[in-house]
């Protein structure tokens, strides 16, 4: 949308000297859409409970202290994950009951 408000206000925007809009090529305006929607949801990002987030701080210090390796700090990530997981409920409607349909009637033909 932006591309195309850039090519139909063309003529007024080439007036302006110190932005050159025709080296700017439609992608880069698809990545700055992209950006500009994710904005808000970066800055709306939710924090994990204070318990989640105290074992993430345990896992990184004894990785940077070298109390715990790579993979075992991997090991340890999955199985928070894991447990985080198996303490979520998920709200699932209930589904209704399926209607039975009325059985349809067949005419019977009388022939010879």
């Amino acid at each position: 949308m932006l591309y195309g408000l850039s090519l139909m206000f063309a003529p007024a925007l080439g007036k302006i000297s110190f932005i050159d809009l025709t080296k700017v090529y439609a992608i880069y305006y698809v990545i700055f859409g992209m950006f500009v929607f994710n904005i808000r949801s970066y800055f709306r990002r939710r924090e994990f409970s204070p318990e989640i987030e105290k074992a993430f701080e345990v896992i990184r210090e004894a990785r940077k202290s070298g109390n715990m390796g790579e993979l075992e700090a991997k090991i340890e990530y999955r199985k928070l994950i894991h447990k985080v997981l198996e303490e979520v409920t998920i709200k699932v409607p209930p589904t209704p009951e399926p209607r039975r349909r009325k059985p349809i009637a067949s005419k019977s033909q009388s022939g010879s």
